[in-house]
């Protein structure tokens, strides 16, 4: 386990696609999609939060974040999550991302790693922009593209670097995000 990692779970989105939020929809197994993301946060980091409104899902024990630009979408949820202050690194994913496993998370986080770090496809013909691993000490260039109206987080990171963890096409699988009832339905075959 990384000193100081914690686990952040963006769950601040509108859900248009999916009709509701997207965090509370309970797969063919009867949990909520969130609950698989933080069940695998919650085996590689010593603590995890929920960032955005998560309307879908209320747990007690699970500290909420409020996003600070609501509406900007997940760099907003990193803003606010890097602002506060809980942790050295942050693990972050999508509360839509319900296929992550522990061993998948791992490979994120190393220690002495003081940049962003994602995975990149086999081949190196692109990147996955979450999960992500995310140093506290970038704020400050979150903010800028925030500030400038830089919203993407393709933009933000980069293009993917050769020290970059990659992941087979079997793999990249663990990282798709379910985002419509047919990708329910989908995954429910």
């Amino acid at each position: 386990m990384a000193a100081a990692c914690i686990g952040a779970i963006l769950a601040g989105g509108e859900s248009r696609r999916m009709g509701a939020p997207k965090e509370g929809v309970r797969l063919t197994d009867g949990r909520r999609m969130v609950e698989h993301v933080i069940a695998a946060l919650s085996a590689v980091c010593e603590r995890v939060v929920t960032v955005g409104e998560c309307r879908g899902y209320q747990d007690e024990s699970i500290t909420r974040i409020p996003d600070l630009r609501p509406g900007l979408g997940p760099l907003a949820g990193i803003e606010a999550v890097l602002s506060s202050g809980l942790g050295d690194s942050y693990l972050v994913a999508a509360c839509d991302q319900p296929f992550l496993t522990p061993g998948v998370l791992r490979r994120l986080i190393e220690k002495g790693v003081e940049e962003p770090r994602c995975f990149r496809e086999e081949g190196g013909a692109g990147f996955h922009p979450f999960p992500c691993y995310l140093p506290a000490a970038c704020l400050p260039r979150v903010r800028e593209a925030l500030d400038a109206g830089r919203l993407s987080m393709r933009e933000l990171i980069g293009v993917g670097r050769p020290e970059w963890p990659t992941v087979t096409a079997a793999e990249a699988t663990r990282l798709r995000s379910v985002n419509s009832p047919e990708d329910v339905a989908v995954q429910e075959r």
